[in-house]
């Protein structure tokens, strides 16, 4: 019984949605309906929504008429784009003629043949060329080691390390003493082995 009550009370709400919808789209196209009973007219909500509606139809008349009154700039007054920026050309090192894609890359290699290093620790007097450098040098102070090994979980401070200990466990041999043919883990063990 008390799911009957619910159910006929929806449907009353439902057919008062459906009535209050039908007479504000009349408003909006303009269409007045005289049909509308005493219960929807005294209803707050309802004259609260019709009010929204006045008000609306206000603000887009004014924004109309502010439209009307615009003129566009003759051709000749409009700004003109300016000719379209030429592509990137490579850059290239004056001194060991390398290239570079954008000037800012080719500003950090020069630093290596000027000796610039304006990026310096705060621990200890340490200069570096690049920031990124810097950033990895930080570790050895903080203790920051982010890269561990799956295999001995050792852990590294920087990519190339890690990245180098790795070879270790799958023996790969990249570099290879070109008088003996004996091959290395890293390139600073084949240096080793040369001198």
């Amino acid at each position: 019984m008390y799911r009957l009550g619910v159910a006929f009370h929806l449907k009353q709400q439902c057919e008062n949605s459906d009535m209050r919808l039908r007479q504000y789209i009349g408003l909006m196209t303009g269409v007045y309906s005289n049909s509308m009973d005493k219960e929807t007219m005294t209803d707050d909500t309802w004259l609260l929504t019709a009010k929204k509606v006045e008000d609306s139809e206000r603000k887009v008349t004014k924004k109309k008429s502010s439209r009307s009154r615009y003129k566009p700039k003759p051709p000749e007054d409009r700004k003109k784009r300016g000719p379209k920026p030429t592509p990137k050309l490579p850059q290239t090192c004056y001194q060991c003629h390398k290239t570079f894609k954008c000037a800012a890359q080719l500003q950090m290699h020069l630093r290596t043949h000027s000796g610039e290093k304006p990026f310096a620790c705060s621990y200890c007097t340490r200069r570096f060329a690049q920031k990124h450098n810097l950033s990895i040098h930080l570790r050895t102070h903080t203790g920051e080691k982010p890269y561990q090994c799956e295999i001995c979980s050792k852990q590294f401070s920087a990519l190339g390390n890690f990245q180098a200990h790795k070879k270790i466990h799958s023996n790969q041999r990249d570099h290879v003493c070109p008088s003996c043919n004996k091959a290395f883990i890293t390139s600073g063990d084949l240096t080793r082995h040369m001198v």
